[in-house]
């Protein structure tokens, strides 16, 4: 429970919540409304009223240190996993919060739709690579890292543009790549089901995009509501 003033709350304070990226987002956004709010009222507001959607609510579940996961993994890659582990030592547990090191580090400083290396000296400079949805952000909101992120080339990712299935000639030079990393675990059975399907998304698929937004909407207000209090 954050026990700060409204100027006081930042992004990064969300983090101790556990809260999914896309819940997180809303209340964020939220959080930056009332702000503007307060900023052009000079006070804050007597009341806030915030309309609740009906429905269950997503479990909170407390993640491991994504430090200590990718350790764990690379004991079952082999000497790749080794050069991999030496290669993680450098690097702290708050740098492993930014969605590129830790993509990159998940996919062995590969490209997802190429296979070639990533630069990491570059690796931060928007030119050169991009965290691409798998599932388009036009059909779901879905910023999962384990279900649907991936890091690769910046040019990769504009050819893609928001095409879904994945180009059948990007899956059959990358599938045996991607079944050794499901086989590692470093990608989950979901992120490959994605990343290998070869049919387009069905009408009640679509409907249930729709129905997972709402849930996610619940667990953001209900958020809302406790950070206000």
């Amino acid at each position: 429970q954050l026990e700060k003033s409204l100027e006081e709350i930042e992004y990064e304070d969300l983090q101790e919540l556990y809260l999914s990226v896309p819940v997180k987002r809303i209340v964020w956004q939220t959080l930056l409304i009332l702000k503007e709010l307060r900023q052009v009222l000079g006070t804050d507001p007597e009341r806030i009223f915030i309309e609740m959607a009906r429905g269950e609510e997503m479990e909170k579940t407390r993640k491991d240190s994504r430090k200590k996961k990718l350790e764990k993994l690379y004991k079952s890659c082999g000497e790749e996993g080794k050069f991999w582990s030496k290669k993680l030592e450098s690097i702290d547990e708050a740098q492993l919060r930014q969605k590129k090191l830790y993509l990159y580090y998940l996919q062995m400083g590969k490209c997802m739709y190429t296979g070639e290396p990533i630069d990491l000296g570059k690796l931060f400079y928007d030119n050169f690579y991009d965290i691409d949805h798998i599932y388009p952000k036009h059909f779901v909101k879905d910023d999962s890292i384990e279900n649907n992120l991936i890091l690769v080339k910046k040019e990769e990712n504009s050819d893609k543009q928001d095409e879904f299935p994945i180009k059948e000639t990007i899956r059959k030079n990358m599938r045996s790549w991607w079944e050794f990393l499901k086989e590692k675990e470093l990608i989950n059975l979901e992120k490959y089901k994605r990343l290998t399907r070869h049919t387009p998304f069905t009408v009640e698929e679509q409907a249930g995009f729709i129905s997972r937004q709402l849930v996610e909407t619940r667990q953001g207000t209900k958020t809302v509501a406790e950070l206000l209090k």
